[in-house]
């Protein structure tokens, strides 16, 4: 890695619980990104938009298998 992606990353593992409650949170729009990391103590922006994407990933995968 590079050395500043290296500060970056905190080597922290969330619980797929608190990730699932995050991701939940902004997508009804119960909370925005910011308040969402604030709440669920996530520090890093880059980690809560990595769970957006793979959230959104799955929803288009879930979409095109319901298409079939």
């Amino acid at each position: 890695m590079e050395k500043s992606r290296l500060k970056q990353y905190s080597g922290i593992r969330y619980p797929k619980e608190v990730k699932e409650k995050v991701v939940h949170a902004i997508v009804t729009g119960e909370l925005l990104l910011v308040e969402a990391m604030e709440k669920y103590n996530v520090p890093i922006r880059a980690t809560v938009v990595a769970w957006l994407k793979k959230y959104c990933r799955e929803q288009e995968k879930l979409a095109r298998m319901k298409k079939k």
